[in-house]
């Protein structure tokens, strides 16, 4: 994958790919506030629902070919 500074104006793909990596990388570190308030309604404890999240994450990383 290239570094966003290689990418050329046109190359529109790559742009596209850069930027769903960097939203992954975004989804891939939510907040122990986030972690906490969704733990709740999932009746799970904030660890499982920090390691059911890392795993779907993983699994649609792969999805999207990443």
């Amino acid at each position: 994958m290239k570094e966003t500074d290689e990418l050329s104006r046109h190359d529109h793909e790559a742009i596209a790919r850069a930027a769903i990596a960097t939203m992954f990388n975004w989804l891939d570190d939510p907040s122990d506030a986030t972690i906490q308030s969704a733990s709740g309604p999932a009746h799970i404890s904030p660890a499982n629902c920090r390691r059911v999240w890392s795993e779907i994450l993983a699994r649609l990383r792969n999805e999207a070919g990443f």
